[in-house]
């Protein structure tokens, strides 16, 4: 039993890691994506770019983007697998038969959890039931979001999803009074005053939108809850007849990026009204909320963007160069963290993942996993090479029962 365990451990780290790497990858691509060319220099040492450029320099971190100017700022990823990888045998990918016998296995595997998970999410507590359930064919998520804040209302992260999923809906439910009953739920968290700017902002009203702006500020904190919802998903399936801890956070994860709103609205808000002072003004004091307060990347990238807009209408090179620095940072220290070869740990080590998560809505995504280096190394450090390829090359052992 042992045995079996470890192995499916093993087969299914790999994907894992991936689905973890992309989910917060493609959150920073498509905030980039919405950044226009012109907050983005490529030429010469005198742009903006070089300043970050040295530093990356300085500090060693890996540059494995690369800006694609016709399709505006969004960038690609480059194919290099991860560190870790190398601890895998080539007997791993020398032998066709076993490769092929060990992706039959995997697929089976996915199979059978997915069914279980939906199986499990059918019958699950109201509140899993309403975040993470297969909507019935009648229904919609919103409509099940809905239905749980009639029975159960005041739990914030309901209230942020139906404010979200209200964004430029043109539901008749989505009245001015709903999103400020569903505001009292987490009345001193700006992330939800935030969500709530952008549906002001997709109903064309903008004092109401400005006016939240104002109510960020107030705020006592911000907080997208994001490693919260997480650990949530997984007390979800906790139980299911087919369940595995580490793929179940890379599903939840997955969720947290699908449920990301809308945010093109704000950005061209911004660049329509730069000329505004009243307007351009709200838009700087969001930009700097984002960026300063905000534990998510992708929306501190947004306010690097928002940032960006406002001082160029307003001829500040200084604040335009400081905030495309700020950006390419954010993507720099994104990217050196998804790969280093001790994250891996947090598939083996379910208290390392649950505190990860724990640290995300503390300290935001980027210093989570740098903390989570450090304690991983701290508790894994052995002679010679770190523990994790130990433990992968041991269970990859145990993983040539599988052979043909």
């Amino acid at each position: 039993m042992l045995k079996k365990g470890l192995v499916t451990v093993v087969l299914f780290v790999i994907s894992a890691w991936f689905l973890w790497t992309w989910s917060n990858n493609r959150q920073l691509e498509s905030a980039n994506s919405l950044i226009p060319n012109t907050y983005i220099n490529t030429g010469n040492a005198n742009d903006v770019n070089q300043t970050d450029s040295d530093d990356t320099k300085k500090e060693g971190l890996h540059q494995s983007m690369e800006l694609q100017n016709e399709r505006g700022s969004s960038f690609e990823i480059d194919d290099a697998e991860p560190d870790f990888l190398d601890c895998l045998p080539e007997s791993m990918y020398g032998h066709e038969d076993r490769k092929t016998k060990f992706q039959k296995y995997i697929e089976i595997y996915e199979s059978k959890r997915i069914l279980a998970r939906e199986k499990q999410l059918t019958s699950a507590k109201p509140l899993h039931y309403a975040l993470f359930a297969t909507p019935p064919e009648n229904k919609t998520r919103f409509d099940l979001l809905i239905e749980h804040h009639v029975k159960h209302p005041g739990n914030p992260i309901v209230s942020n999803d139906i404010i979200i999923a209200c964004i430029g809906s043109k539901d008749t439910r989505c009245r001015e009074s709903l999103i400020s009953e569903l505001l009292i739920s987490d009345s001193n968290n700006a992330a939800l005053y935030f969500s709530a700017v952008l549906f002001f902002l997709s109903k064309g009203v903008d004092e109401e939108a400005i006016a939240h702006i104002e109510l960020m500020e107030q705020a006592s904190f911000f907080n997208e809850r994001f490693g919260e919802r997480v650990l949530i998903y997984t007390q979800a399936l906790k139980g299911a007849e087919v369940s595995d801890f580490s793929l179940n956070v890379s599903d939840g994860l997955v969720f947290n990026f699908q449920n990301v709103p809308l945010v093109s609205p704000i950005i061209k808000w911004c660049k329509a009204n730069s000329d505004d002072v009243i307007r351009s003004e709200a838009c700087l004091v969001l930009g700097d909320q984002l960026f300063d307060r905000s534990k998510s990347t992708f929306n501190r990238t947004v306010g690097t963007t928002l940032q960006s807009i406002v001082y160029e209408s307003k001829g500040n090179s200084e604040g335009l160069a400081t905030s495309v620095k700020n950006r390419n940072r954010l993507r720099q220290d994104n990217m050196s963290t998804a790969r280093d070869e001790s994250f891996i740990m947090l598939h083996f080590d379910e208290g390392l993942a649950r505190k990860w998560l724990e640290y995300m809505d503390i300290y935001g995504e980027i210093q989570s996993k740098t903390l989570l280096k450090d304690e991983a190394d701290f508790l894994y450090q052995t002679e010679g090479r770190n523990a994790e390829c130990n433990f992968v090359q041991e269970a990859l052992g145990i993983a040539e029962y599988i052979s043909p």
